[in-house]
């Protein structure tokens, strides 16, 4: 994954290079420039390093990381742009997870205040920001603002793009000595970052190869010739009734953000609408749901078996169950 794209209010920044190797300019308007003449660009990027456990070894085919290829795609730029954080100065963390879709790093800075620097889904960072880093300073994040920063978000999804939004608060010294979600209100937003992740040489074959055979699977992207007519997160998904949610699969419809338990409700709708439904994936956790799903619920992990859910209604009550939050257990429960 690479960053290639970094939005500030009212400036875009193309970031040239790909893959690990740590090559490329950063542009304004095609021209190259120095990401320290401008400021902001370094406290994004500051932030991308500062929420990271990511670290780059050396391969014999080059540079690979141990971790995330998204944290991976912030030490790249990071590097580009010679940019580096002392992680000894990190003294608290809220980790990601992919009901919270965010993660905190709380910083102590040299004057003995503090800084959170967060980094996360757009919706869910933007939702938690009061205030914009612009040009001239810091400023209310006002109705135009906000509308800005959805526009370049949608924007940024339509080009094929995973986007990621970063956002800081500050506290005085001693002002914050809890470390939980209350860090995460009254944000500063910085920025979005838009990371390409290339498909495989190999997919465009076996995209035509499901063609060839009948089923037609509309959740890839307009790089590998397959066209959606919308695009769905994990939220909005909540917000549909089954009716919507099939309506939705028939135009063809991109599923982005979906947990575990929605990419079951999305089978189980295809299945009530006839249809039958073959999954590719790595066959990791998150690619895996047709087993049954994991969730956390306060502080305790429950499991749930898709293959237990044979009516209908009970798979309606299930769909509703999980996305309120419930706990897995009683479902099973309830329907043996």
């Amino acid at each position: 994954m690479t960053i290639t794209r970094i939005e500030l209010s009212g400036l875009s920044v193309a970031v040239e290079g790909s893959g690990y190797l740590p090559e490329g300019r950063f542009l304004k308007d095609g021209v190259p420039f120095s990401p320290i003449d401008e400021p902001r660009l370094a406290e994004l990027l500051q932030t991308g390093l500062w929420c990271n456990t990511t670290q780059m070894m050396e391969g014999e085919d080059g540079p690979r990381p141990l971790g995330e290829p998204t944290e991976a795609a912030f030490l790249v730029a990071g590097a580009k742009a010679v940019i580096s954080v002392d992680r000894e100065r990190v003294c608290g963390e809220v980790s990601f997870s992919s009901s919270r879709k965010r993660m905190s790093v709380l910083v102590k800075e040299p004057d003995g205040a503090v800084t959170a620097h967060v980094k996360g889904a757009p919706e869910v960072v933007l939702a938690r920001s009061t205030r914009i880093l612009k040009a001239e300073g810091v400023r209310l994040l006002d109705e135009v603002a906000r509308a800005e920063i959805e526009a370049r978000f949608a924007a940024l999804g339509e080009g094929g793009m995973r986007v990621l939004a970063v956002a800081r608060r500050s506290f005085a010294d001693g002002q914050s000595e809890v470390v939980d979600e209350s860090l995460e209100e009254e944000l500063t937003s910085i920025g979005l970052v838009g990371i390409i992740d290339p498909p495989r040489a190999e997919v465009r074959d076996a995209v035509r190869l499901a063609h060839d055979a009948g089923p037609t699977a509309a959740a890839i992207a307009h790089s590998i010739d397959i066209d959606a007519a919308r695009i769905v997160t994990g939220s909005q998904l909540d917000d549909l009734r089954d009716q919507e949610l099939g309506a939705a699969l028939g135009e063809g419809a991109v599923f982005v953000r979906a947990r575990p338990q929605d990419k079951i409700c999305i089978v189980e709708v295809l299945h009530d609408l006839g249809h039958v439904v073959a999954m590719t994936g790595d066959g990791g956790y998150p690619g895996a749901p047709a087993g049954g799903c994991w969730y956390r619920h306060g502080h305790s992990r429950h499991g749930c078996r898709a293959w237990g859910l044979r009516n209908g209604a009970h798979r309606r009550q299930f769909r509703l169950h999980h996305r309120r939050g419930g706990g897995g257990a009683s479902a099973i429960r309830q329907h043996p």
